[in-house]
């Protein structure tokens, strides 16, 4: 029982993979919507002004593989006044299509298109239309062959979820027009494209994800907890770039949290600050999120009604997402002591698949401890590949 990030020669071989070269056709289609399988195409973007925009572009729901194509266009727009706008627009199966060779994915009159240098987005939906321009500006990554595999033993047991930052940074512009008012943005924007064989809930306990632009810095991070059912083992995930230049090739990965309070309304734990911290070739790097408030909380077993709510709890289905603002801090160290520091606004989530884990007592999120000093809970062998 085991999870691992696939890294070998012989799975580069078998993915048709070229180091870590990443190619325009691995931002295409990546999974046949016709067997289990989901896949997702995610972009988001912090502006000038303080709004932020999520589009994201899904074949079937990541918890929900084994279902006929169901395609979803999702988009959330968050304004510095509060204002917050969400939509959730399906389709039929005969309303997508999705290039293999280059990211070109059209769910009805939406469409998402780009060959890693620039990418456009387009969504038009009753009342609400969003074009968004990207262009890259640090080049696209994925950690080792970007598939991490969970291997229950048996002979079919083995099951994958894959990620791909195809744009880790880049510039974003926007019109967003909401019932005849249209709003120009610029800032900051990213995609990554995600893609599996399994519900996700089935795999991972629980996972962090957030990604920062940070003075001169961009950086990803990922800490995923697999269920016990393949070890309960983590995989980190650490990209950073400095002026477009990635840093993060190879080195050590380090991970802590504080020690968390119950989250009042998904009832699952939450760290007030993690933290990773990495050292390789370009240096010794600290990567630490402090939360400050809560911007989306959802259960998702909200979506069911009644009976079938009742039938989830029972069978100990009971996934929550939560997504944080606060401060991303980066510093660079020597002799462990930071002698480079930035700070920046920044978003990031926590999916919380599993049953929590809870604290021992329940501090409220302004009192819990936070990481002062760190003692990291490392992940030596983050490649490990049977």
């Amino acid at each position: 029982m085991t999870a691992y990030q696939a890294s070998s020669a012989e799975a580069y071989q078998k993915l048709g993979l070229t180091g870590d070269s990443v190619e325009a056709w691995e931002d295409g289609l990546r999974t046949d919507p016709d067997q289990t399988s989901f896949e997702w195409w995610y972009f988001d973007a912090h502006f000038d002004d303080g709004s932020t925009l999520v589009v994201v572009f899904s074949t079937k729901p990541m918890l929900s593989p084994a279902l006929p194509l169901t395609p979803r266009v999702t988009v959330n727009f968050d304004r510095p006044d509060g204002t917050h706008l969400v939509r959730e627009i399906d389709f039929a199966p005969d309303e997508f299509a999705a290039s293999t060779t280059v990211c070109d994915v059209r769910i009805g009159p939406n469409r998402f298109v780009g060959d890693l240098d620039r990418y456009s987005i387009r969504v038009d939906d009753k009342g609400l239309t969003v074009d968004v321009t990207l262009e890259r500006t640090t080049r696209s990554w994925r950690p080792a062959t970007g598939h991490m595999y969970f291997d229950d033993g048996t002979d079919a047991g083995r099951k994958f979820f894959a990620y791909l930052p195809a744009v880790p940074d880049g510039q974003a512009e926007a019109t967003v027009t909401v019932d005849g008012h249209s709003t120009h943005l610029s800032g900051t924007g990213y995609h990554d494209h995600n893609w599996g064989d399994a519900p996700m809930n089935e795999l991972m306990h629980h996972w962090w994800w957030g990604r920062a632009k940070v003075g001169p810095f961009v950086v990803i991070t990922a800490f995923i907890t697999a269920e016990q059912i393949y070890g309960g083992g983590t995989i980190p995930i650490f990209f950073l770039s400095r002026d477009g230049t990635v840093l993060s090739e190879a080195g050590h990965i380090g991970f802590a949290a504080s020690p968390s309070y119950v989250d009042d309304y998904t009832g699952k734990p939450v760290a007030k600050r993690h933290r990773y911290e990495y050292s390789g070739p370009d240096g010794h790097f600290r990567v630490t999120w402090v939360r400050e408030n809560d911007i989306f909380r959802l259960n998702l077993n909200d979506i069911f009604d009644g009976e079938q709510r009742d039938n989830a709890l029972a069978a100990g289905y009971n996934p929550s997402y939560l997504r944080f603002t606060g401060t991303a801090k980066i510093e660079r160290l020597e002799n462990g002591t930071p002698v480079e520091t930035h700070t920046a606004p920044a978003i990031w989530d926590l999916m919380y698949f599993g049953q929590p884990q809870l604290p021992a007592d329940n501090p409220s999120p302004e009192s819990a401890p936070t990481l002062d000093p760190p003692e990291a809970t490392r992940s030596d062998d983050l490649s490990s590949e049977r």
